[in-house]
């Protein structure tokens, strides 16, 4: 572990030695969800993600222009973020005004956290969280941390990289992330030897998949439209094709992918290429390197 990622698991009042950086990371962005954001949104992100994952009751609608702004942003972004419209994006900025951006970060935060929640009767332990006693460093604030997350899922080695550009990139496919669709990882392309079976996956094409490949895209589906729909038999197909380090990673990658939703919440997510794809690849950091030659991207990422 690198002194940096070591001083990211000592951030919080609390040392956490066993803990990987991306579970102490991801601990930390819902320490500063529940530090930093307003009390009312929070609940009231919780209480309609709930709903809407069918892991609580039905909510009442708000009374309010800034909670109804808000309570159909949260209902868009929970149930399909790719037919987010201006309208909804241009109402929910009007009404939070500056608070706006930290407010659909901490949607993201928490949407995925209950997903989680949602998913860990069927895989367990290596489902990330729940966390206690991990707490962020004062002037730590949320988009900072989030990144922080992304570093560290980026560095987990134990998924090979043509499950993790499948695993991306049906989740890019699901929230209809233009940059997300518009890259392409040069190990995975390597590892391959075709690009065919990606660009399928982008397209959500039919494609020829090894029985490990299928049920990964499959709970990546599950994951990101209605947790609660994993199944007993698709939980042991993977445990069955991935091992417990595996899914760890695997569930992380999911996570990390997903906060294309954010991008795609507010209207960031324009590709870089007007046409044709991106390469990409991490760098030791787990920070991204693309360009549309692959070998500037190798160049820059192969020591």
């Amino acid at each position: 572990m690198t002194s940096t990622r070591l001083a990211r698991v000592l951030t919080g009042s609390v040392v956490h030695m066993s803990m990987h950086p991306a579970d102490h990371d991801l601990a930390v962005m819902e320490a500063i969800v529940a530090r930093d954001i307003d009390p009312v949104l929070v609940s009231l992100i919780r209480e309609r993600v709930a709903a809407l994952l069918m892991l609580g009751p039905s909510v009442a609608e708000p009374t309010d222009a800034r909670g109804r702004a808000a309570a159909t942003f949260i209902d868009q972004f929970v149930i399909d973020v790719s037919a987010m419209t201006d309208a909804q994006r241009g109402a929910m900025f009007e009404q939070l005004g500056d608070n706006a951006l930290s407010f659909v970060q901490a949607l993201y935060v928490i949407d995925f956290e209950l997903r989680r929640n949602a998913i860990r009767e069927h895989l367990g332990a290596v489902v990330p969280g729940p966390f206690e006693g991990v707490l962020a460093s004062p002037d730590m604030q949320l988009w900072p941390a989030i990144e922080n997350y992304l570093r560290s899922v980026a560095c987990m080695r134990h998924l090979d990289p043509v499950t993790a550009e499948l695993v991306r990139l049906r989740g890019a496919a699901a929230h209809q992330c233009r940059i997300c669709k518009s890259r392409l990882s040069v190990q995975a392309v390597e590892a391959l030897g075709s690009e065919e079976p990606f660009a399928a996956v982008v397209a959500s094409r039919p494609t020829e998949l090894s029985d490990r490949h299928a049920v990964a895209l499959r709970f990546v589906d599950v994951m990101v439209t209605q947790p609660t729909d994993l199944d007993e038999a698709t939980a042991e197909q993977l445990r069955t094709h991935f091992s417990a380090a595996e899914l760890h990673e695997l569930i992380h990658d999911v996570v990390r992918n997903s906060t294309n939703k954010f991008a795609v919440a507010v209207g960031g997510d324009e590709a870089v290429v007007s046409e044709g794809i991106e390469y990409y690849d991490l760098d030791a950091t787990g920070d991204v390197i693309a360009d549309v030659d692959a070998d500037v991207v190798r160049a820059a990422t192969r020591v």
